[in-house]
């Protein structure tokens, strides 16, 4: 049970510091449900020897606490791993991410693709939201509205359960880009984005 809810509070560190894919760290979460309610069932169930009332509740109260321990982490995780994440990445290094985003993102709009492929490697610097595996590509465009003229991009990484990435342009349109995200500004018209898309 403790390995369970040990991996729990572990995993978002390891994947926002890109030890792990976002992809193992979200997989392994029914693994280990299950080995906890294994776990749990054994240290419940171990009656080859007659128990005491006060350690057969000791011994419920320790698996209600594990079971309530992994489910609170797992719905926690998201902000956990923006927590993890915002501590990993240096303000210059924000900078240096800002500035590629906006280099790459031109060059993709001015192309006229708009689409920045998720099977190509982002920048150098932009390695530092994510691995390879969990990079999804990204969009580019250049907007004409009245309270912003200007290029607007984003770079995305995770899956369906778990989505981050930059988005560089207004907040306003942060805002709209994926509703119900977690923002963080990282930058002037620049933010880092969290959250699930379903």
């Amino acid at each position: 049970m403790g390995i369970a809810v040990i991996w729990s509070i572990v995993a978002p560190w390891l994947s926002a510091n890109n030890v792990i894919t976002v992809w193992a760290e979200l997989s392994t979460r029914w693994l280990l449900l299950l080995v906890l309610l294994f776990g749990a069932s054994a240290h419940l169930g171990n009656l080859s020897r007659p128990w005491p009332l006060r350690s057969f509740f000791c011994r419920c109260v320790a698996a209600t606490f594990a079971l309530m321990m992994f489910v609170a982490m797992w719905f926690l995780s998201d902000k956990a791993f923006l927590y993890w994440k915002m501590r990993a990445i240096p303000p210059e290094a924000w900078v240096q991410m800002v500035s590629d985003v906006e280099k790459v993102g031109r060059q993709s709009a001015e192309s006229g693709t708009n689409c920045l492929s998720g099977t190509m490697p982002p920048p150098k610097s932009l390695q530092r939201l994510g691995l390879a595996g969990d990079y999804g590509g990204g969009s580019a465009q250049f907007v004409s509205r009245p309270e912003y003229t200007g290029l607007v991009v984003s770079i995305d990484f995770g899956y369906k359960v778990r989505g981050w990435g930059l988005f560089v342009g207004p907040e306003k349109l942060a805002k709209g880009h994926w509703p119900g995200f977690e923002r963080r500004r990282v930058g002037t018209n620049a933010f880092f984005f969290i959250g699930s898309r379903g």
